[in-house]
């Protein structure tokens, strides 16, 4: 799949996370449903990204995930891991994510193309 498929597709996943962020937060009857979405999105869009080569980091992205990944076990010590780990673990998938988004685009005009769609959702 060409570059600009594969960021049109991503950019259409994460335009779907920033509908869903306030809902998964409102306190609505929905907000339950649109959290267990936003994480299914984020685990897809992880999935499809090391499935498609796109999860490749230089020396400053390869310093985010190694920080990722000690927040993410520290939460072992919480007083409450089970929780702490699910909800850092969002937190490690959405960053896996943004890695895999920035990865995705090719040129110039797909960057402009993709944050003004997202522009326009959010």
């Amino acid at each position: 799949m060409a570059g600009s498929a594969h960021n049109s597709l991503l950019f259409k996943l994460v335009a779907t996370l920033i509908v869903l962020a306030p809902l998964s937060v409102s306190g609505q009857s929905f907000s339950e449903p649109a959290k267990y979405a936003r994480l299914a999105i984020t685990i897809v869009i992880f999935l499809y990204g090391a499935s498609s080569g796109l999860l490749r980091a230089g020396p400053v992205s390869k310093s985010l995930v190694a920080f990722v990944i000690l927040f993410t076990v520290s939460s072992a010590w919480s007083g409450s891991p089970q929780w702490a780990i699910l909800y850092k673990g969002m937190f490690a998938f959405m960053c896996l994510s943004g890695l895999i988004l920035v990865n995705s685009v090719r040129t110039e005009e797909e960057l402009t193309r993709g944050l003004t769609f997202l522009g326009y959702v959010a």
